[in-house]
């Protein structure tokens, strides 16, 4: 993972997966153009709900207001899309929050090529938060939840050394 370097023309890509990109030190990019990436698509071969399609859009929207920039709305359809979009914008680098796995991490991967060639790096933020989870997260929740204590302590030092979730029935 390669993090966004300060000062570069910029290009902010808000995915679906990671709608609170304000959590990030925006205001060191120089920004120049802002895109919200629908990808729902990606995640079925059946026709996706207008229900699904419309709250994703309201998300992403919602997402580059609280930025408090314009954006234009790309659909994760044909990969060369993003490089276009972005070398329009004069970008040399794609700043977004971190994509762990799945199909929008693969679909972002049939447009590295592109990118590169192009002279645009691809970049991402994680939090410590994120940081701190990732490694736990081979097996589904109950497994993390095991690991919470531990998680905090890394991500929040100040936080209580107890388990914060009773143990109970499921």
């Amino acid at each position: 993972m390669t993090a966004p370097k300060p000062g570069r023309p910029t290009a902010l890509l808000i995915t679906d997966e990671d709608c609170r990109v304000e959590d990030f030190a925006l205001s060191a990019l120089d920004v120049g153009a802002v895109a919200t990436l629908s990808a729902s698509d990606l995640r079925s071969p059946l026709p996706v709900s207008d229900l699904v399609l419309r709250f994703e859009a309201g998300a992403l929207a919602d997402a580059a207001r609280r930025c408090g920039y314009p954006a234009t709305a790309l659909r994760a359809d044909d990969p060369a899309a993003l490089t276009k979009w972005a070398a329009a914008a004069g970008a040399t680098q794609i700043a977004t929050a971190y994509v762990t796995r799945g199909p929008l991490l693969d679909w972002l991967d049939q447009a590295r090529p592109a990118l590169a060639k192009a002279g645009i790096i691809f970049t991402e933020w994680q939090r410590d938060w994120d940081t701190a989870i990732w490694p736990h997260t081979t097996a589904g929740f109950f497994k993390v939840r095991e690991k919470i204590p531990h998680i905090l302590a890394q991500a929040l030092p100040d936080a209580p050394s107890e388990d914060p979730i009773p143990k109970g029935p499921r």
